[in-house]
């Protein structure tokens, strides 16, 4: 379990996220992705970037995490009407 706050947004570890994942790094993708969502704008997705702070709270240890997106490109296929006959 971690808990995720970004300092560069004005955040403080009082109102940090809980997020309940195997490692630091897994917890700020998906801060960062509960952000994004939550913003409307992706500012991460959108190329931003920024860094994070994650208490790992088992081991009461903060790890200083930079957070980016990267594109993604996903295919999909379909048949044609009239080649599915």
């Amino acid at each position: 379990m971690y808990k995720v706050w970004c300092p560069c947004f004005g955040e403080e570890e009082i109102e940090a996220e809980t997020i309940l994942v195997p490692d630091p790094l897994e917890a700020a993708e998906e801060w960062a992705k509960q952000l994004d969502i939550s913003e409307g704008d992706y500012p991460i997705a959108n190329g931003g970037s920024t860094e994070v702070l994650v208490r790992d709270i088992e081991k009461d240890r903060v790890h200083e995490v930079l957070v980016y997106a990267e594109p993604s490109i996903s295919y999909s296929a379909v048949f044609d009407k009239e080649s599915a006959t």
